[in-house]
């Protein structure tokens, strides 16, 4: 699982500096940043908790790759949702 995690991060990463830098700075610096970097959609929102609520939502059989738009990436477990249900 690890290695999924490093991949999705490294994927994340490299669409938010390839794409959403330009488009999402300085603008919405501060607010998060849900990246499902295979399909390379994204959400924004002030709400950490919504931007996961609204990629869950659409993409319910994805994992997304989070961070705050301005500032540095990282790369750490809890940046990570996985958005299967469990019942």
């Amino acid at each position: 699982m690890n290695n999924n995690f490093s991949d999705l991060t490294t994927r994340g990463i490299e669409f938010y500096e390839r794409k959403l830098k330009a488009v999402l700075e300085p603008d919405h610096n501060g607010k998060f940043v849900a990246i499902e970097p295979d399909s390379e959609t994204y959400f924004v929102h002030e709400n950490r908790t919504q931007v996961a609520l609204e990629a869950r939502a659409a993409l319910p059989d994805k994992l997304f790759y989070f961070t705050r738009v301005g500032q540095k990436h990282s790369a750490s477990v809890s940046n990570y949702v996985s958005t299967k249900r469990r019942d």
